[in-house]
């Protein structure tokens, strides 16, 4: 019996609602490289790695493989309404579960505990690309809330929507991408500086078995 993968993935909350919508089914996350080494550099993208300057000398390497199943870590807290019971603050800022209209005390996501997880996904493939290399489909099915241009009139063509979304879509997930960089580490991993990113996709599965409860 092949022993799963469980490894831990950090979401803000904005991403852990479109996941639990289902508009979210893949994550992008920037390839770092070990320290001295040009992050830019145009090497070799053989077999889900990203290679510097020789087919044998392995520059970064993805954590994450095909068959992994990552367990969620969102901001969360904790409360104890007849036992102990968690909240999340994806489910407040929506206005459902326990914690909605509620003065809550929320924890970083870095800090969730194991026992706390909800959402478990299992990787379906693993890939290196350019961050611009991203198509206005991947920008929608990274979960990026696209806002049209201006107001879509019932005659509109096909033709011209899809003009007008494409360009947005990419749009709206550069200004999330950079939200989640430092501004210190914008020149090397934001927008601009398009860095090689592992593109992960992935399908909400159920909790895997043995898991804290």
């Amino acid at each position: 019996m092949i022993k799963v993968a469980i490894k831990p993935m950090l979401f803000n909350t904005e991403m852990v609602q479109a996941i639990l919508e289902g508009r979210k089914t893949v994550t992008r996350r920037a390839v770092k490289f070990p320290p001295g080494w040009n992050p830019k550099f145009t090497g070799y993208i053989p077999d889900r790695a990203v290679l510097y300057g020789s087919n044998n000398i392995p520059a970064a390497k993805s954590s994450v493989q095909v068959g992994d199943v990552l367990w969620v870590r969102e901001t969360w807290s904790q409360v104890y309404i007849r036992q102990k019971r968690y909240l999340y603050k994806a489910d407040a800022d929506r206005g459902v579960g326990e914690g909605a209209n509620l003065p809550i005390r929320w924890h970083p996501s870095i800090h969730m505990p194991q026992e706390a997880a909800r959402v478990f996904l299992r990787v379906t493939d693993v890939r290196v690309e350019r961050l611009q290399d991203i198509t206005a489909e991947g920008a929608l099915d990274e979960g990026t809330n696209v806002e049209f241009p201006e107001p879509k009139p019932s005659y509109i063509s096909l033709a011209y929507t899809e003009m007008r979304l494409k360009p947005a879509a990419r749009q709206s997930f550069a200004s999330l991408w950079d939200s989640t960089i430092k501004p210190a580490d914008r020149p090397t991993y934001g927008w601009e500086a398009n860095p090689w990113v592992w593109v992960i996709e992935f399908e909400r599965c159920e909790k895997p078995e043995g898991w804290p409860c």
